[in-house]
């Protein structure tokens, strides 16, 4: 009786692998769930209140919006002006107000004082108001009146509500925006985050600084807006369409100059997707609609005219002299929130190897990626450069400002994790894949920084930074008067942390393996229809070549695949293409070995089938494998007389594909 194939499955196995699958990744979506919220329980216990850059103004904002209870706020007599103001900002947009002494100007006592710990907190009368400034238009109102409603009589246990809020949001929109996208894309955005938010993008979305949303809002609409134009289904792309306005919600509503970062991700998006094909000009449309009205919202808000909110008095410098000093100095703004910054008001210094990890990781993948990109990744990056580069340039030559006085390094986080996503997505062809080993680096090297960025930023606030030392419980100044201890939030959130970045890595790592995944539709074309980038002689263009542009690539070598038909890696060219031609014959353009025509690509796919050679090596017929011998001068012993004389036969086809 014939044996049934090991591969020949019934359909309940099917069925119950499907279900088992299921339940695997539902569990590791709720376990990664579960550890980010330890995480960012980890960063909003860290630092005490005000630590967040100007929190006073933040803080009053919140306990002064139109959601937050009536009591919580009180009128001022005070009258702010230019003239009269002992404030160090300008007082545009605000109105002075009276909130809680917990949560006002009298937590700043640690400020600027690296060396003090926050103990001077304890001064502060509980129970009582003090004077403070708060928003009047100078910001947009979303954000602060979404935190308002987390305000109550005990200002302590709102503020870390209100932490707790902004991070759960915050990751959850980034967590959402990975999910909707497939892929490479979500490989692609999942390094890109990893890469840029240690440390300061982690502080940021665990305080009460808007700067926090404005970063995930806008990275999480450019993942959602490229996820919606490449949909292959309604659904799909309905869920992508939901996550993408959120982010524009989530970021548009918390800083206007994020409108200006939605638009111009808006358009990184559709550039990268293809959105100009027939097929996607209807969502295409649809997200640069959504941006606009993004961008739009800028025009409610004197923000844009307040850059910073500093005012300073710099009328003696030339306009050649500020542009010649920030443009040898703008990196510094670019690997500012890597840790070459501090974090809260850029007085909790990170130690070296926060900067040097990071910054190492963020460059390495930007120039893996870079390595394989085509045309329409230089553009999407010269799109995004607009933001990391012209924009910082100009608004500090306008108000005639050295680097880091005005522009800082968390007003450009949002779009450098875009610039890095963008890079990170694969040409047609060009497939960008990092080995177990690379992966297993990066994840190393990011856990180790974050562990070591949480305890420098717990140390500053418990003892201050002039004590040294790993056990963050010696000697402590200050600390929750409730809660676990600065040690075990440290430890529980390095664990914690190093377990997010293993599950996120393991995504990337599942789409290098999967073949489907990693050559998926995002820069194909759609219907499952892959875009050909090989001239008539099957050659791949040099990274930045225009293939459409090329009329000698017009129908010549185009093939086309089924739905979920992906593109397959490039072979090398080799003695397989020279007897693919000489013994074989003519291929699907009609001419014997063609490719070898091509001088300026060492890469040739097969023009029979579209597969790399190696995929097909058992599937060559015994006269390619005796050509190839007789290639290299000599016969393999044990042919039989029929095999020498298929050799023979090929011998003089071969030898003239050699000379030519």
């Amino acid at each position: 009786m014939e044996q049934p194939s090991s591969n020949q499955r019934s359909d309940g196995d099917l069925a119950d692998d499907r279900d088992g699958l299921a339940v695997r990744a539902w569990w590791r979506q709720l376990s990664l769930g579960v550890l980010l919220l330890i995480v960012g329980g980890a960063w909003a216990l860290s630092s005490p209140a005000g630590s967040s850059p100007d929190d006073d103004f933040h803080l009053g904002s919140i306990w002064c919006s139109s959601t937050a209870p009536d009591d919580q706020c009180l009128a001022s007599e005070r009258r702010f002006s230019d003239e009269n103001s002992d404030l160090p900002f300008t007082t545009d947009g605000q109105r002075p107000v009276r909130v809680p002494a917990q949560v006002g100007p009298d937590v700043l006592c640690y400020i600027f004082q690296p060396a003090e710990s926050a103990r001077c907190q304890e001064e502060v009368e509980a129970g009582g108001f003090a004077e403070t400034r708060a928003n009047d238009g100078l910001y947009p109102a979303g954000y602060y009146t979404a935190m308002g409603v987390f305000v109550g009589d005990e200002p302590l246990d709102s503020l870390l509500l209100i932490r707790a809020t902004s991070w759960t949001v915050s990751i959850g929109l980034i967590a959402a925006a990975a999910n909707v996208a497939r892929g490479s894309l979500r490989s692609a955005y999942i390094l890109a985050v990893l890469a840029t938010s240690v440390p300061l993008g982690l502080f940021l979305f665990a305080s009460t600084n808007p700067s926090g949303p404005a970063i995930s809002g806008v990275g999480a609409f450019w993942c959602a807006a490229t996820a919606f134009v490449t949909a292959d289904s309604a659904r799909d792309g309905f869920r992508a369409g939901i996550v993408g306005v959120a982010g524009i919600v989530w970021a548009v509503g918390a800083r206007a100059d994020a409108a200006i970062y939605v638009l111009l991700a808006g358009a990184c998006a559709i550039v990268l997707s293809r959105g100009w094909e027939l097929s996607r000009r209807r969502r295409s449309v649809l997200v640069g609609l959504a941006a606009l009205f993004g961008f739009s919202t800028v025009l409610l808000s004197t923000q844009a005219g307040n850059a910073g909110g500093l005012r300073l008095e710099a009328a003696d410098r030339s306009a050649a002299d500020v542009l010649w000093f920030n443009v040898t100095n703008l990196p510094g703004l670019w690997t500012g929130s890597l840790g070459t910054w501090g974090l809260g008001w850029v007085d909790t210094t990170m130690p070296n190897v926060v900067p040097a990890g990071m910054v190492a990781v963020t460059g390495g993948l930007l120039l893996w990626g870079l390595a394989s990109a085509d045309r329409l990744t230089v553009a999407a990056t010269g799109i995004a450069s607009l933001a990391v580069v012209v924009a910082p340039l100009a608004v500090m030559n306008s108000d005639r400002a050295f680097v880091g006085e005005d522009v800082q390094p968390r007003y450009l986080l949002p779009m450098l994790t875009v610039l890095v996503a963008g890079v990170l997505v694969p040409a047609p062809g060009r497939p960008i894949r990092l080995a177990r080993s690379q992966l297993i680096a990066i994840g190393i090297v990011v856990t180790a920084v974050q562990s070591v960025a949480l305890h420098a930023n717990i140390r500053r606030y418990v003892t201050g930074q002039d004590v040294v030392g790993i056990n963050l419980d010696a000697d402590r100044e200050w600390w929750w008067t409730s809660g676990p201890s600065p040690m075990a939030v440290w430890i529980v959130g390095t664990v914690a942390f190093a377990l997010v970045v293993a599950l996120a890595l393991q995504v990337c790592r599942d789409v290098a393996e999967d073949p489907a995944a990693s050559g998926d539709s995002v820069r194909h074309g759609s219907a499952g229809e892959v875009v050909d980038d090989h001239d008539e002689h099957g050659c791949r263009p040099e990274p930045g070549e225009d293939i459409a542009a090329d009329p000698r690539r017009e129908g010549g070598g185009a093939h086309r695949a089924d739905a979920g038909e992906q593109r397959t890696a490039v072979p090398r060219r080799g003695v397989d293409d020279l007897t693919r031609g000489g013994v074989l014959g003519e291929d699907e353009h009609g001419s014997a070995g063609q490719d070898q025509e091509c001088d300026r690509c060492g890469d040739a796919p097969d023009l029979l089938t579209g597969s790399p050679v190696e995929d097909r090596t058992e599937e060559r017929t015994e006269q390619q494998r005796g050509a190839e011998r007789r290639v290299d001068g000599h016969r393999e012993p044990g042919l039989g007389r029929a095999e020498s004389e298929a050799e023979d036969e090929g011998d003089g086809v071969v030898e003239d594909d050699l000379e030519r």
